[in-house]
């Protein structure tokens, strides 16, 4: 998970680091990912993850108005 500029990354709900985060490991299924960052509008997607496959994921965070 990555983003530019960087921000806290969420998956399911529980914090995970700052972006980018690499491998970091999740059952086969739906999962929802947020990266946050004060000042910037929250990112919010639903990926599916496939057993067995590496999934990339990467945002533009925009300015809050």
């Amino acid at each position: 998970v990555d983003a530019t500029p960087f921000g806290t990354v969420y998956i399911d709900g529980r914090e995970v680091g700052d972006t980018p985060v690499v491998r970091y490991a999740v059952a086969a299924g739906r999962h929802i990912v947020e990266i946050r960052r004060t000042g910037y509008r929250t990112r919010t997607d639903t990926v599916q993850v496939v057993a067995g496959n590496t999934l990339a994921y990467t945002r533009a965070l925009l300015l809050q108005r």
